[in-house]
């Protein structure tokens, strides 16, 4: 008995050897173990990009056998990779401030990180190095806090008047509901508790809410993200996670049926339960063609109507932001972009793009679909060196409720779109393209909306 396992050993080593597979073998230059091949596998996070103040946590998985056993690591330069003392479980939780112990003068820096998975008796190095680009705001000139509304925010610069660079706004480090950020009505908390989302404070699996355009946070646009515990699938409740074929547990409404009377403020009254609150499924709008539910009734393509502030707004309380922070018309978008503050379009391109004194970098996800990390644009401030992260949420599907298109960003803009029943937008693809164009997207749609204010 015990020479036929010997053989049988041996013939096993030898498949390993004409496999290419050796037994616990070392790559040159790292700690990475070659797989044999029935034990491989992978990590995740939930986002690339992140605060320095925000914990991460980093996902485990196996794609062939069972691993019972992990011992985490993290590199500076992707290639010597060192132990993370104590991370011996399935998944790996860095804690805030984790990049600190590495830089003390860097606004920012990537970190690598891989786990080593065993069954018992062999080992495989993750197949996967998940790199985290971490943002460090210990300097608080640079990154300060809206005393009237805790919102923390950096500036970034705009064109003004014809002259690239010659502005500056203030634009929040999150989307609204994001980081346990809540939402607001009237540019004051919502009282409701269920939208305080405080359980996701210093939280980056949390990428905000999706509002339909012009509606008020009724409820319609909350979302609690998660990552699914099989799958590691990125995925928000109530909505239906990673496409839009299913509406199961979505609260739409058909808008196939008559629409409620709206108020005086183009919006769904709080008397009506059936509407009140839900994401109302449309191809098109969800019942308001009005030009002004946010900004005026100057639409994409009218520069010299476009709201300057809030005062400019027809229905300012429609302003889904806090108290002295509002949605961005398209020409703020364009003008922290690429326009030097004149023009009617709003001009795309493909990122990297250096103008106005910024610089656009699309940080492209893991991979392209929803079980990775997600990407998104992250906006440099050239004068300063201060950084804002816009991540690629991707938008719930205007018919179903859905969540799809992960690692491309859709967000707001308070412009009406010139196509009828459109939003003006500001969205970057997954090639890391900025889409220029005045027509706007489906008023249906949810998409993510990022506040800013006039900066002195």
């Amino acid at each position: 008995m015990k020479l036929l396992q010997i053989l049988k050993t041996a013939l096993a080593t030898c498949i390993f050897a004409l496999c290419g597979y050796t037994a616990n073998a070392q790559v040159a230059g790292t700690s990475h173990v070659v797989p044999y091949y029935n034990l491989a596998g992978g990590i995740t996070a939930y986002t690339n990009v992140i605060y320095d103040f925000q914990s991460v946590t980093i996902y485990s998985y196996t794609t062939t056998g069972t691993a019972y056993l992990w011992r985490w690591q993290m590199s500076q330069d992707s290639i010597n990779f060192v132990d993370i003392a104590g991370e011996t479980a399935v998944n790996c939780t860095l804690p805030a401030y984790y990049i600190n112990d590495f830089v003390t003068t860097e606004q920012s820096k990537t970190l690598y990180f891989r786990c080593i998975m065993s069954n018992g008796t062999m080992e495989t190095g993750a197949d996967f190095v998940q790199p985290i680009l971490f943002v460090r705001t210990n300097d608080t000139t640079l990154y300060p806090t809206d005393p009237a509304t805790g919102v923390r925010y950096v500036v970034i610069n705009r064109g003004l008047n014809g002259v690239a660079g010659g502005g500056k706004v203030r634009i929040a480090l999150f989307n609204l509901g994001q980081n346990g950020t809540g939402s607001y009505i009237n540019g004051a908390p919502n009282p409701d508790p269920m939208f305080s989302d405080a359980a996701n404070i210093g939280n980056p699996d949390d990428l905000g809410d999706f509002y339909q355009w012009g509606r008020v946070a009724d409820g319609q646009q909350h979302a609690v993200w998660s990552k699914n515990a099989l799958t590691r699938a990125n995925q928000i409740t109530p909505m239906t996670g990673g496409g839009n074929t299913s509406a199961v547990g979505v609260p739409t409404i058909n808008s196939g049926g008559p629409y409620p009377s709206l108020d005086i403020n183009y919006q769904i009254p709080s008397t009506d339960p059936l509407y009140y609150g839900k994401h109302i499924a449309g191809a098109t709008t969800w019942g308001s063609t009005a030009a002004n539910n946010w900004g005026n009734t100057a639409v994409a393509g009218n520069r010299a109507g476009a709201p300057k502030s809030l005062a400019d707004w027809s229905f300012p309380q429609n302003n889904p932001c806090p108290s002295g922070w509002f949605v961005p018309s398209l020409y703020d978008w364009a003008d922290m972009f690429q326009n030097n503050g004149t023009g009617n379009a709003f001009t795309g391109g493909t990122l990297p793009i250096t103008a106005n004194n910024n610089t656009w970098e699309y940080i492209p996800g893991s991979v392209a679909n929803t079980t990775q990390a997600i990407g998104g644009v992250v906006i440099t401030n050239n004068l300063t060196g201060a950084k804002v992260f816009l991540p690629g949420a991707g938008n719930r599907h205007q018919q179903t409720g859905g969540l799809q298109f992960l690692n491309s960003l859709y967000y707001w803009s308070s412009t009406s779109g010139n196509a009828t029943q459109n939003g003006g937008r500001m969205s970057v693809n997954a090639a890391g393209v900025v889409v220029g164009d005045n027509t706007g997207a489906a008023r249906a749609q949810g998409f993510c909306v990022r506040c800013i204010q006039l900066a002195p």
